[in-house]
């Protein structure tokens, strides 16, 4: 009679032991490194200083100046490598954006720009871009079909307006090309295809303050300080190694 209760506990038992193994093995399954790309569109923000500063010969003007650039839609691409833990994933992500000046407000009359004139021999300021180094946390809400996720990272950016003149008072080292503090809120829906997952990102990414020069005349130039922002919505490609 005690033989026969041992053995259907044990029978009993079974299947939730194996059950409990499956679930083990699927966790680690679940784990692994990754690889990821994305392409899509970027959206700056305005950039604007109210109190710039207009240098003339290489002295400070008494009065400043404001300067107000804002930008067209442009384009992102970036790669990414990292690694998965169930519903945690961590990345190394490497992308670029480039946005084209589509209007401005300069105080100072002397300053050149685009579209005004329109003129690629003599405007000063033409586009914006960056590439952005960034270490990245990911966690993925698991849903039946998809799989949504949100992220943070941060990292540096490296800046430069692309410009016919650089700066103007070499003597202080400031250029218009810089690398700053860099960080992005991310938010995505993803679709497993096998090894592979496509989606749907949006992110944020807030770059620091910088001072910026450029020249307006041979004795002429503005420099401004400004943070900028981007708004990058795209497609993900990833694959799981």
């Amino acid at each position: 009679m005690r033989k026969s209760m041992v053995m259907l506990i044990a029978l009993g038992l079974a299947p939730s032991a194996f059950a409990g193994m499956k679930d083990k093995v699927a966790s680690k399954s679940n784990a692994g490194v990754y690889v990821a790309a994305t392409l899509g569109a970027s959206y700056m923000s305005d950039m604007q200083d109210s109190s710039a500063e207009k240098w003339t010969s290489g002295a400070v003007d008494s009065a400043t100046t404001k300067t107000k650039l804002a930008f067209e839609s442009g384009f992102n691409y970036g790669i990414a490598a990292g690694y998965r833990m169930d519903n945690m994933a961590f990345d190394v992500e490497i992308s670029a954006f480039s946005n084209d000046l589509s209007d401005s407000v300069m105080d100072d009359a002397t300053f050149r720009t685009s579209p005004t004139p329109k003129n690629s021999d003599t405007h000063d300021i033409d586009a914006f871009s960056a590439s952005l180094y960034m270490v990245n946390a990911h966690y993925t809400y698991p849903l039946s079909g998809f799989l949504p996720r949100v992220g943070f990272g941060i990292g540096m950016a490296n800046v430069e307006f692309d410009a016919k003149n650089k700066a103007y008072n070499t003597t202080d080292g400031t250029d218009d090309n810089s690398t700053l503090f860099a960080y992005q809120f991310i938010i995505g829906v993803d679709k497993a295809f096998g090894p592979a997952n496509l989606g749907l990102e949006y992110k944020y990414a807030g770059l620091g303050s910088n001072d910026y020069i450029f020249d307006s005349t041979a004795s002429v130039h503005q420099k401004f300080k400004a943070s900028a922002g981007v708004g990058v919505l795209g497609l993900r490609v990833l694959y799981n190694i």
